[in-house]
């Protein structure tokens, strides 16, 4: 077992899409520290191609206070540290307010894996890519 094997990452963002919180699993996974991670924009750890795509999703998540894969364990791409690309089993949902209000978004993650293909749904191989969330 390596140092990584149960690990889970946990990013925390506003309704701007700027982080609020990253903990320690997600800077021992992704690579950034959380003092880069926290403020910024997740265009940190989101890849140039799936920006727009990613951005429209979370956009209307906030105003509807809903998401097409909201609980959906799927592949998700991130940028990590390094400027490497890779691939994390995780799931996203957004988070609400008593009275249903879109208060931010929350993502969890586990360890990488080798062969995963971004937007698969976990135990499934590859169709085809599924640009951005939501």
């Amino acid at each position: 077992m390596n140092n990584t094997e149960h690990r889970s990452a946990l990013v925390v963002a506003d309704t701007s899409g700027r982080i609020a919180h990253f903990n320690d699993d997600a800077e021992l996974l992704f690579g950034h520290t959380a003092d880069d991670a926290h403020g910024a924009s997740l265009d940190l750890i989101v890849p140039p191609e799936h920006r727009q795509a990613h951005w429209e999703g979370f956009h209307r998540a906030m105003r509807t206070a809903r998401a097409g894969l909201e609980g959906t364990a799927i592949h998700l791409p991130v940028i990590c540290g390094d400027g490497e690309i890779r691939v994390f089993p995780g799931v996203f949902g957004v988070l609400r307010d008593p009275f249903g209000n879109a208060v931010g978004a929350v993502a969890t993650y586990a360890p990488a894996h080798q062969d995963a293909q971004p937007f698969t749904p976990l135990g499934e191989p590859a169709q085809q890519e599924r640009p951005g969330a939501g």
